[in-house]
Formats: structure tokens, sequence, C-alpha cells
């Protein structure tokens, strides 16, 4: 049995996949090419008045933990797609590339292989910047794209300030923190209401499933 704070993470996890489900959604891994998988949520049943929009998630380890607010809601207008981008989840890839077109690349070989055809993209964070970039490649697939908290325009110095903060010399220590304290700090930047008090093995727990 692991330790306390991975107990709840667990939980959670299970929790949110029986609310994704119960959403009429089921989990698929989706092999988009002979070296690359994609974990995704998919309708049990496509309707085929609903268009079909997908939600990409940001930096969080899993995309239900992400979108729980929206999946309900849209689930009734939209046949959903909520995928785990590569290298979250058990989405994988053997290719070396590492980056949001290579992600983007890759959420349209999975629109592709679920023969959807069109679709509505909306991202957050990370996620935003793969929609934008899956907009500007694939413009005849993305029919609108909502971008949300995503730095579609940054500079090389717009990240300055934030670094200093952190003590960090490149983003990935931010956005993916490998101790206890940044990730404390990247949790209050992120939320809306930061978390009053959560015991240390549950923060180091979250550092773990990363």
């Amino acid at each position: 049995m692991g330790c306390f704070g991975l107990d709840i993470i667990e939980l959670r996890q299970s929790q949110l996949e029986s609310f994704t489900r119960s959403c009429g959604l089921r989990l698929q891994l989706v092999e988009i090419d002979n070296e690359s998988v994609i974990e995704c949520w998919v309708p049990k049943s496509i309707t085929t008045h609903k268009p079909a929009v997908l939600l990409i998630h940001g930096f969080v380890f899993n995309a239900t933990f992400e979108w729980e607010k929206q999946i309900n809601a849209l689930q009734k207008a939209f046949n959903l797609f909520v995928p785990n981008l590569l290298f979250f989840g058990r989405s994988t890839t053997q290719v070396e590339k590492r980056s949001e077109f290579f992600q983007a690349e890759c959420m349209m070989k999975m629109l592709q292989q679920l023969n959807v055809k069109e679709a509505h993209v909306v991202g957050t964070s990370y996620g935003g910047i793969v929609a934008f970039r899956m907009a500007h490649m694939y413009p005849g697939v993305v029919k609108k794209v909502v971008i949300a908290s995503a730095g579609v325009c940054m500079k090389p110095s717009t990240n300055d300030p934030l670094l200093k903060s952190f003590n960090a010399s490149h983003v990935h220590e931010i956005l993916m923190p490998n101790n206890v304290q940044n990730l404390k700090k990247c949790m209050k930047l992120a939320t809306h209401k930061p978390f009053l008090f959560l015991p240390t093995s549950i923060y180091e727990d979250f550092i773990k499933c990363k």
C-alpha cells in the first residue's frame, strides 16, 4: 500500500473516472501510428446532430482533473473527446520530438483515427497553445477554437520575472516542480482558490504522479 497521500490521489482519480463514465464517455487507447498511443475519453455512442468538441488540458497529470467541471455540462450538447496529451496519463510515444507542434500533429492523427472530420477545440494553459497550433495547422478541421490562460504570444523574456520568483533557470522547473516548496507556489499561482492546507505527503505524491 502506498503512503497516505498517494491513496487519496488514487481514490480521487478513481472517482473522476467513474464520474466521467457516468457522463457517457469511455476510456480508449488510440494507436495513432506505429510509435505513439493517445489515451482519450470518447463518447460511448456518437450522436450525429451534436458537433465534436476536443478538450485539451494543461500541465496536470490527467485530463479528468482539468475538465471535471465542464464534462457533464458540455456532453449534453457536444460529442466530447478528452485526451491526455503525450507524456501525460497513459499517452506515450517513442518519437523524440518535444513541442506543441508535435502535440498538435498527434491530436490531429487521433481525430483521424476516431473518424472525426471536424471539431471545435478548447484548450487551457499549455493545452491552449496546442489548440492554437491545431487551428493554424489544420484550418479545415478546426472549426472554432477557445483558448484560456495560454501565452500564445509570449517572448523569450516573458517568463523572466516568474523564473526569478521561483529561483528557476527554466520554465519546466515551475510547470513540473520537483520539490514541495515550488509545487505549493505553483498551485497558488494556478488555482482560483488555493488550498488552505494539505499534508506534505500529498504534495510529495503529486510530484510522483506528474
